[in-house]
Parts: C-alpha cells; structure tokens; sequence
C-alpha cells in the first residue's frame, strides 16, 4: 500500500467516527427531555398538593425490637411496604 493510499483510507475512517459521533451525540440530545420528565402517576393516583411530615410510628422488627420514627429524622429513607397474601 502506498503512503498515499494509506493517508485516504485513514482519513475515510477519522471522518465515519466523526460522523457516528455526531449522530450518536443527537440521538442523546432528541431523547434527553424524555429523561428529564417525571414519570407519569398511575391511573387514580394524585400526588399531595405539598409536602407533608410522616406521621409518628414504631414498627416492629423481625429480629426483634422496635423501630421508632423519630430515629430516622434528617435521614433520607426508603419504606417498602409488602405483604404475603
């Protein structure tokens, strides 16, 4: 292959990438609002009209003890309700 040769072939290449990139970079662009949205509610469920304080509980545990409310204050927590039936 000549020096020539090699420069087109390698230039061809640099620009397909270039290329890619750029359509790669607009399909994130177009899809980036769709990421922003909130999810839509479920049929029937209204979100609060503000924000409210969790009221007062005390849980108990598997192991044994309880788990008071107020030893979560200031701390982010995720509550997940299941049952068995």
């Amino acid at each position: 292959m000549a020096p020539a040769d090699f420069r087109t072939t390698r230039s061809h290449g640099v620009r397909r990438r270039a290329a890619l990139c750029a359509l790669a970079s607009a399909l994130a662009l177009w899809q980036a609002p769709a990421f922003s949205a909130e999810p839509a509610l479920p049929t029937g469920l209204n979100a609060p009209a503000k924000p409210a304080p969790m009221p007062a509980f005390d849980l108990p545990l598997t192991a044994g003890g309880t788990l008071r409310s107020e030893s979560l204050r200031g701390q982010v927590t995720v509550i997940r309700f299941w049952a068995s039936w």
